[in-house]
């Protein structure tokens, strides 16, 4: 990934590339997460890294320019998007990338929390994430992604370290703190808590119960996650795992890992959850069943072990006693390696997406991946690990990987080549031949790392700090400095050996000449140059008053430059022993690090200021470049580092030198790489900034061939590689590449070693012999085994053919029989039918003419029912008219109490809100007349004390103790000036609080003047609303009565087709379980017949051999005897009896073996087995790929009939649910018809009493008269519509009596129309009397024919359904017309005519409801 290219009008410079960083930078929150199955993100300095294990490639997502530093991290569930919390110089953002890096959203904390994010965490569906910011202020924020809009928010009292969402429901959060566990549910905007654990009182009863007194313990939580919607595991520090459901405690796991191991990570699998700690435990829980047990363990093991299995291999053979003295030290240091390792805790986990996989990281800076794949073949029970950890990691190496192959316990688990060290870097150097960057650090460890192949080549631990080093250009050398020697070691393949020890202490500087052949040591202010092959000290270069800080020799090993804390740089001439004074004045420059350039003879060094002076202040970052015969130079970046190089107890190399690319990089104190021409200028500015780590830089430096650069940081525990490529006047330029493959490989080997490996190999031939040995009796007793047990196969196949050739005649006979029956007992059941159909016709007729005798009977005393309810209903609607108007004057008097307490409240409310702007003027006024005096007060006392210092500094004879007062009285005042300031600041802080508290109280006015306009409404809403609910309560009941009958079968069928749903499910998993079973015994069958088969040929081969050979012989004789000479016939008789012995002499097993092999005979022994032993392994192959192919043949089948069972089961629940939502179509549409004909009663009854109060006739052009009219008009209408469509056997008089009673026109009344409307209705429908030839006709037809009849029949039923409605639509208009006379008569009188023809309309909708009736 290109950072930039060269600014505009620069020609010469580097242009830089991210390509590598090994180390993990630990947030607080998620430190590592899976983007896919190969590919992890996490923090690295300043930026997010992505690895991708298995080609060793990094990806990185850079920091923007105003981001301060990435807090915290999370990946969204589809793996697509990254949310990174990003500190800004003014507060924080959460930026949302894709995996390519680019942004798609950003959420802006404005007006938020300005602290920084510790956790995050993405909604299953990637639209809400959740966040938590750090002490002091703890707000937990969610926000809708999609959007950038801030859903919810709470502010929290205490610390929190994690939150994650419910994968189930983004409203549902759960988090973890030190001390406390929380569930969370959004409500209204409002995230509302809620606390799972039991209540203090509660848990000290629990405790006092069972015998614990009040010791009741407090869980300190640090891990937890989500199982399912409503289940939370969380971990704890005292080793605990507690299981919530629905937010209360249901489980506690206690002591998982052992007394005092602490949970630090938990992450859920499909099967359960994975569960990782102290000590590098890692444990695999399953889900159980049971209520009562949640999960139980599946398996526990510790991961260093295999790892630690796989590093310790290749020592087998026996030692000699000198050789084991030799190696004690190596073991010595693995041991302890081993043991750091064991006592690592895990900070966090990772589970790949198909859960093949874990990513752990330890608080060592390690990572490693475990195959859970490899674990489930590798059954290794690890449950004594954790208690004999910390007693005997020898003991747990061999008990965890007991058993467990080199090559497995690797497959197992393994360290990803991406770790670094856990402590400061002391000392650094790149190799000239090979690939190689070796690191030493105050962690003890030494780490070689191949950056062109991107792996470690090993580690090598010590029993004390590694002070510095130094790599021989060739790579076989490496010079160590430690507190009290300088060792020299011999570089291993995986080892350093031990070599000599120079009597040196201490040594913090050691550098190899470019050549090799010597090397120089510091000790304190001396410089010793050494032989490098005799190393005899050749040189002592002493000059220096103080200590000596960095050393740099030139190309050609001539000259060498070193600096000091003072400030004094001086150039030696190693052959002549004398020195070059280039810097030799005492300056307030303490150096940290010195480069030489060859061509030009500059010498570069940085340092820091020691003391503030002339413009510059106390530890402010200094370059300065020497040119011979010049003033030197002088670059200050204006950064100012922290810490005190006297005070530093490692050395630094924070500057390195690009001749060919004519640039300077400098490592600063805020982790950024600046990049400066070279030569330098004075005050010369960087062309380039690069931000790389999240602390400072302590070293820089380049490979040999300058196309590579690696930084480390001091604070992060990182290194960064970069790509150099060097620009020259605006082209890309480059030396010569190095070939590091040539060199990479060679390296020393110890005798030892190789006697070691000849012993291994001479013990594996011997087994080797041994094993041959056995195979070829193992073939021997197989051979001999194979006759037995064909002869027995054969027996029983023929047995077992036989058998299943009876039972074939068997149900052949069955087969038969059974048909037989089934044909008789469909001609009984055909008879029985037939005789069922003619009972059920008379029993038919039987049953109609007993119900209309019982219809006319009900109808009779319906009607009188009908008229006691309409007197008593229009009885008590006179009460609740009389009640309404009651209830309109007591609401007139509230609605006028209230509107004078509304207006009273208003008054008051106005009042307090001009005292309250009255208050906070002032409030305010009186704040800035206090700041106004604060900054007046200090202004002079700060000018005061300004003075009091120039005075002191002009008197400066006084000594340097009163100039030390005098500064830290001035940094004292400062500081009191800054809290001041603070205050200042916290104080503006609570009058903008005051002023946004004003703000929403203004708008809570607007809003609850809001609620009471719309609080009006509602009662004006709800006055009319009372009127019409009053109307339908009496219909309302009743329906609900009659429904419920309705309904009651219908549930019933439900509940008989779900049982016979399950039945069927039942019956179906039954039978793919059997048939399951039949296929695997036929394939079983099968190849023992297919392996019986090439046997038996096999044999008959050998028997055609032994037959041909029997008939060569005896052609061969008779050729002899033949022949007739009797002189030669002994001789040749003797010579073919010795062929025929040497062939005899030959092995049965030989010769099939060679007949497999497909030789001639004459092929050796050696080959004969290895042909035999690959035929067998073929074989094996052969059988395991039968074996996969049937078992993935049973899962497909078993996964058709899972999805065959759902989809029948679906198309079931769906057909319930269409007969549910039938049923309450029905409920709705039979409300409807009853309010529409109690509407209509209620007109015919108002009708009549207004016709029997008024006895008055009007005149022909009334109202009334039109009325009638047009009902008569209307009702003529609806009796003479013909029916459009009737059933086949409609009785034809209904149509005639509809024809003339419409031929009449007007002369006929309306009762007669009326009336024989009525008559029609009830002749429809009815059966046919008559013979059951027909029936007898119908059972004869095929089944398409019985379909397309009942299709028809379906068809007819529905248009008369819609016909009943066309009624029922005609009966609502007449009751309209009747209410509009009521209204256009009003209080009229009404004529005896229109009375009566009140009365016969009445009388016709009476009859029409009871035909209606007795139709359904």
């Amino acid at each position: 990934m290109d950072i930039e290219g060269l600014p505009p009008g620069l020609e010469n410079g580097a242009s830089m590339k991210f390509s590598h960083v090994l180390g993990v930078r630990s947030p607080s929150g998620r430190c590592v997460e899976h983007l896919n199955d190969d590919t992890v993100l996490y923090l690295a300095g300043k930026h997010a890294a992505q690895y991708e294990h298995e080609t060793g490639l990094h990806k990185f997502i850079l920091k923007s320019n105003k981001t301060v530093e990435i807090s915290s991290f999370c990946i969204s569930a589809n793996r697509k998007y990254i949310a990174l919390a990003e500190k800004l110089a003014d507060g924080m953002q959460v930026n949302v990338y894709t995996q390519t890096g680019s942004r798609v959203r950003t959420l802006e904390f404005k007006y938020l929390s300005k602290l920084p994010v510790v956790s995050m965490d993405f909604s299953t569906d990637n639209k809400y994430l959740a966040t938590v910011t750090s002490l002091p202020d703890v707000f937990i924020y969610l926000w809708q992604v999609d959007k950038s809009r801030l859903v919810g928010m709470v502010d929290v009292p205490f610390e929190l370290t994690k939150i994650t969402v419910s994968p189930w429901s983004y409203w549902s959060l759960c988090t973890t703190g030190p001390s406390s566990i929380r569930m969370w549910r959004l409500v209204e905007k409002q995230l509302k808590q809620v606390d799972p654990m039991p209540k203090r009182r509660d848990v000290m009863a629990n405790g006092a119960a069972s015998g614990g007194g009040s010791n009741a313990t407090v869980n300190r939580f640090s891990c937890h996650c989500w199982y399912d919607e409503e289940k939370v595991i969380a971990g704890t520090e005292e080793g605990d795992l507690l299981v919530f459901e629905n937010s209360e405690l249901k489980k506690t796991l206690k002591s998982v890992h052992g007394e005092a191991y602490a949970i630090t990570a938990v992450a859920p699998v499909a099967r359960g959850i994975v569960a990782c700690g102290e000590g590098g435990m890692v444990s695999v829980f399953e889900r159980t069943l049971d209520d009562n047990v949640y999960f139980r363990i599946l398996k526990q093991f510790n991961p260093v072990s295999f790892m630690t299995a796989a590093m310790s291999s290749g020592s087998g053979g026996e030692l000699s006693t000198n050789q084991q003295q030799q190696q004690s030290a190596h073991h010595h240091a693995s041991s302890n390696q081993q043991l750091s390792l064991f006592t690592a805790r895990i900070v966090d986990v990772s589970v790949a997406p198909k859960e093949e996989q874990l990513v752990i990281l330890y608080n060592n800076n390690v990572i490693s991946t475990v195959s859970l794949e490899a674990m489930e073949i590798v059954r290794t029970t690890a449950a004594t690990m954790g208690s004999n950890a910390a007693d005997n990691d020898g003991a747990v190496v061999s008990a965890a990987a007991g058993g467990v192959s080199n090559l497995s316990a690797s497959h197992i688990a393994r360290m990803l080549p991406i770790g670094f060290h856990n402590d400061v870097v002391s000392a650094v150097d790149v190799c000239v031949q090979k690939s190689f960057v070796v690191t030493g650090s105050l962690d003890k460890t030494i780490r070689v790392w191949n950056f062109m192949r991107q792996k470690v080549e090993f580690i090598k631990t010590f029993d004390e700090e590694v002070l510095c080093l130094a790599l021989h250009p060739t790579g076989l050398r490496m010079l160590v400095g430690f507190k009290g020697n300088l060792r020299l070691y011999n570089v291993l393949a995986e080892d350093l050996h031990f070599c000599t020890e120079f009597p040196i202490k201490p040594c913090h500087e050691v550098r190899f000449s470019n050549g090799g052949q010597m090397f120089a040591a510091v000790v304190a202010h001396r410089i010793l140059i050494f032989n490098s092959y005799d190393f005899q000290c050749t040189a002592q270069l002493s000059g220096h008053a103080v200590m000596i800080r960095s050393i740099c020799w030139s190309l050609n090993d001539q000259l060498l430059t070193s600096a000091d804390l003072n400030g004094i740089a001086y150039t030696w001439n190693i052959d002549t022993q004398k020195r070059v004074d280039i810097d030799d004045v005492r300056k307030n420059v303490c150096y940290n690090c010195v480069k030489y350039e060859d061509n030009t003879g500059i010498v570069a060094a940085m340092g820091t200021c020691r003391v503030a002076e002339g413009g510059s202040a106390e530890g402010e970052v200094t370059i300065r470049c020497i040119v011979p015969d010049q003033e030197p130079r002088i670059v200050r970046p204006g950064l100012v580092s922290n810490r005190v190089p006297s005070q530093r107890k490692q050395h630094t190399t924070e500057i390195a030198v690009s001749a060919l690319a004519q640039t300077l990089f400098a490592g600063m104190p805020n982790g950024a790489l600046y990049l400066y021409t070279f030569p330098l200028s004075e005050d010369a500015q960087p062309y380039q900034k690069i931000e790389v780590h999240s602390g400072e830089i302590s070293h820089v430096i380049l490979s040999a061939d300058e196309r590579y650069l690696f930084t480390i940081g001091g604070d992060d525990n990182t290194l960064f590689m970069f790509e150099v490529d060097a620009i020259c006047e605006g082209r890309s330029v480059s030396k010569k590449p190095l070939n590091y493959a040539a060199f990479d490989d060679v390296c020393y080997v110890l005798y030892s070693d190789v006697d070691d490996k000849a012993r291994e190999l001479s013990a594996l031939q011997q087994e080797l012999e041994d094993l041959q040995a056995a195979k070829r009796r193992d073939e021997a007793n197989l051979l001999k085994r194979f006759e037995q047990e064909r002869s027995v196969i054969e027996k029983e196949t023929s047995t077992l053919l036989d058998s299943l050739h009876r039972q074939v005649d068997t149900a052949e006979s069955a087969k038969d029989n059974a048909e037989r029956a089934l044909s008789e007992n469909a001609r009984l059941l055909e008879s029985m039918h037939l005789k069922a159909a003619e009972e059920l016709e008379a029993l038919y007729t039987k049953r109609t003419e007993e119900a209309n005798a019982k219809y006319l009977q009900l109808k009779t005393e319906r009607d009188d029912l009908i008229v006691r309810y309409e007197n008593k209903l229009f009885k008590i609607q006179k009460e609740h008219e009389a009640d309404k108007r009651v209830l309109d004057d007591k609401f007139r008097e509230m609605e006028l109490r209230l509107g004078s307490q509304i207006d009273s409240m208003k008054k008051r409310l106005t009042g307090d809100t001009q005292v309250h702007d009255h208050m906070l003027d002032q409030t305010i006024a009186d704040y800035e007349t206090m700041l106004d005096d604060l900054h007046a007060k200090y202004k002079v006392i700060l000018a005061k004390k300004e003075e009091d210092l120039s005075k002191a500094i002009n008197n400066s004879s006084t000594g340097e103790r009163d100039s030390d007062r005098l500064r830290r009285e001035k940094a004292a005042l400062l500081a009191q000036l800054k809290e001041r300031e603070g205050q200042i600041h916290e104080l503006e802080l609570s009058l903008d609080k005051r002023k946004k508290e004003n703000e929403s109280l203004r708008k809570e006015m607007l809003v609850r003047f809001e609620s009471i306009s719309t609080a009006e409404k509602k009662i004006q809403q709800l006055k009319k609303q009372t009127t019409e609910l009053e109307k339908l309560r009496y219909v309302l009941t009743f329906k609900f009565n009659e429904l419920k009958k309705e309904v009651a079968p219908k549930e019933k069928q439900i509940d008989f087709m779900s049982n016979r749903v399950e039945e069927m499910d039942g019956e179906l998993e039954k039978v793919a379980t059997d048939r399951e079973q039949l296929k695997q015994l036929v394939e079983q069958r099968d190849e023992r017949i297919r392996v019986l088969h090439k046997e038996i040929g096999h044999h008959r081969r050998n028997v055609e051999d032994k037959d041909r050979a029997m008939g060569q012989l005896l052609r061969e004789l008779t050729e002899l005897l033949g022949s007739g000479g009797t002189k030669t016939l002994v001789y040749q008789v003797k010579d073919l009896i010795l062929k025929y012995n040497s062939r005899a002499e030959r092995s049965p097993l030989d010769d099939e073996i060679s007949a497999l092999g497909g030789g001639s005979g004459s092929a050796p022994p050696e080959e004969d087995k290895t042909a035999e032993f690959e035929r067998q392994r073929e074989y094996m192959e052969a059988q395991l790929t039968c074996i996969s192919r049937q078992n993935k043949q049973k899962e497909s089948n078993l996964r058709l009939d899972n999805q065959r069972n759902t989809a029948e089961n679906a198309i079931l629940v769906r057909e319930i649910n269409e007969l549910r939502h039938e049923k309450m179509q029905l409920a709705t549409k039979c409300q409807l018809i009853e309010g529409q004909l109690k509407e209509a009663r209620i007109a015919l009854q108002r009708a009549t009493a207004v016709s029997g109060n008024n006895n008055s006739h009007h005149s022909a052009g009334s109202p009334t008269d039109a009325f009638v009219h047009e009902l008569a008009h209307e009702t003529n209408l609806s009796a003479s519509s013909p029916v459009p469509h009737q059933s086949s056997r409609a009785i034809p008089g209904s149509r005639r009596g509809v024809s003339s009673s419409g031929a009449n026109g007007g002369a006929a009344t309306p009762s007669q129309r009326l009336g024989g409307g009525g008559q029609n209705n009830a002749q429809t429908g009815r059966l046919i009397k008559g013979p059951t030839r027909a029936l007898r006709d119908i059972a004869h037809l095929d089944s398409d024919k019985i379909s397309r009849i009942i299709t028809q029949v379906e068809r007819n039923n529905v248009e008369m359904e819609r016909q009943q409605d066309e009624i029922i639509r005609l009966r609502e208009f007449v009751g309209h017309l009747l209410t509009r006379a009521e209204t256009a008569t009003g209080t009229a009188a009404v004529s005896t005519s229109d009375k009566a023809k009140y009365a016969e309309i009445k009388r016709h909708l009476q009859e029409q409801s009871s035909l209606q009736h007795q139709q359904a």
